[in-house]
């Protein structure tokens, strides 16, 4: 359903005859434009000449435009907002200064456009280096993963699932507490990205939790926000705390 405006805000007598000068300026500029090469003594007789032409030639809606400009004239003057002396001519003065003040703001806005198309190059030419810096980021990056791909070797290490808790690894589990203290982890570093664990409870050949873990996941789980990781085999992690504990077990040079 289409609202409309029942209060539309209403003018002064006096706003309405500035906003209706106003207007008989632009009418009277477009049509100039319209029809140049006009010429007379007064701004009258210019604009009745254009009527007549516009009559003559067929051009019957130009002719109407022609008109209500020398009408809105003549409101004007019955309001004492423009002089009829001498046909009108001190309105040619109110056409000159707008044309003069068109002038300022087209050279304003042309300046602006300038200085914009400007800045948009600069901004352009960070982008580019930004981009270059980024794309030159990425290449030294992978230049160390190759390097430490090719350096990488296989690491297994064990951990009692307290230990795991105690590190704030662990955060939740399927695993009853009265069998958490039998459980060990092996975790092996199969890639520099990949772990594979496996979790046995001592003295229950039949218990077993088996899953691999991918760093990047984690570290996407990280950049999300996201506080725990479910690796969907009954265990849930501490994002931020299993890196440190990954960092310092597997990446470490000192481990």
């Amino acid at each position: 359903m289409e609202l409309s405006n029942r209060f539309p805000p209403q003018l002064s007598k006096l706003e309405r005859k500035k906003n209706l000068k106003t207007q008989t300026v632009d009418d009277a500029i477009r049509i100039m434009q319209k029809i140049p090469g006009f010429s007379g003594d007064t701004f009258l007789e210019i604009f009745v000449r254009m009527k007549l032409h516009c009559k003559k030639h067929g051009q019957e809606e130009l002719a109407t435009e022609v008109n209500n400009v020398i009408a809105s004239l003549q409101n004007l003057a019955k309001y004492n907002i423009v002089k009829p002396d001498n046909g009108f001519n001190s309105f040619l003065k109110d056409i000159q200064a707008e044309v003069i003040a068109r002038g300022k703001r087209k050279e304003e806005n042309l300046k602006e456009i300038e200085r914009l198309k400007t800045a948009i190059k600069d901004l352009d030419q960070q982008k580019d280096y930004m981009d270059k810096k980024c794309s030159d980021f990425e290449a030294y990056l992978e230049s160390i993963r190759q390097r430490a791909s090719a350096e990488f070797t296989q690491k297994t290490k064990k951990f009692k699932y307290k230990d795991l808790q105690k590190a704030k690894v662990i955060a939740d589990s399927e695993i009853p507490s009265s069998q958490q203290g039998k459980v060990q982890f092996t975790i092996t570093q199969t890639s520099m990205e990949q772990f594979d664990i496996l979790g046995k409870i001592k003295g229950l050949p039949g218990f077993s939790r088996e899953f691999q873990l991918e760093l990047e996941k984690l570290l996407e789980a990280k950049e999300d926000g996201e506080t725990i990781f479910d690796t969907e085999k009954g265990l849930e992690l501490y994002v931020a705390s299993t890196l440190v504990f990954l960092n310092k077990y597997f990446f470490s040079a000192k481990k």
